[in-house]
């Protein structure tokens, strides 16, 4: 089931992108039950789609990781190649968008944030591209290199591959920042890194405080929370 903290960043994210402003938002699953027990008012506003349903170049990789229930790099590697079919905004299940980001699709062709933890990395819980951008494509070609084992760099063999910082390194986080710097801007793109506080601050962060303390409150340019 779709948890119910999930389900109220899914309706704030549905009130910010209207669909009556044009946005579509979809939802890429496994199950097809997984959001029975949505709303129906907000249930109505998104479309279920199957991951296994994808026609792309890049699902063997998908099929590959499913069938070894790897499902947290699945959701990883999932929406780069979401993104380089369709193009759009990934948003992870837990990302809250708090503002419309129409003015920022209208203005960039690809648009990310540094991460709310490090300041220093690009965030890969929002990311937006048009279809088949630079970056994008070449986040995936490092994926499939970092699948196989005879491909993958030295670094990497020398994390073990069931963490978390594996999985980041391999499919998520190290792939996005290597294709930021290597096609960024390439072909005459408009490519922007935001800082932390536009798309991704942190809730984790401020656990440690009540969300009365002042200090909680987002700046007025945050579009999105993590």
């Amino acid at each position: 089931d779709f948890p119910q903290q999930y389900r109220e960043w899914l309706g704030t994210t549905c009130q910010s992108c209207r669909v009556q402003d044009g946005w579509q938002h979809y939802i890429w699953v496994t199950d097809e039950k997984a959001l029975d027990n949505l709303p129906d008012g907000l249930k109505s506003q998104v479309t279920l789609k199957k991951i296994d349903t994808l026609t792309s170049d890049w699902q063997d990789l998908v099929r590959e990781f499913v069938a070894r229930n790897e499902l947290a790099a699945v959701s990883k590697i999932f929406r780069y190649i979401v993104l380089h079919e369709f193009g759009g905004i990934y948003r992870g299940a837990d990302q809250e968008i708090v503002h419309s980001l129409t003015a920022y699709h209208r203005a960039y062709d690809f648009y990310t944030g540094l991460d709310g933890n490090s300041g220093l990395l690009p965030a890969s819980g929002l990311i937006a591209s048009i279809p088949k951008h630079p970056v994008i494509a070449e986040a995936l070609n490092v994926i499939r290199r970092n699948s196989s084992v005879t491909t993958r760099p030295d670094y990497l063999k020398k994390v073990q591959t069931t963490t978390s910082t594996f999985e980041a390194l391999a499919y998520g986080v190290g792939p996005l920042s290597i294709g930021i710097m290597k096609k960024a801007a390439e072909a005459a793109t408009r490519d922007v890194i935001l800082p932390p506080r536009v798309l991704c601050p942190m809730r984790k962060l401020g656990d440690i405080l009540s969300y009365e303390d002042p200090r909680m409150a987002w700046p007025l340019d945050t579009m999105s929370i993590d």
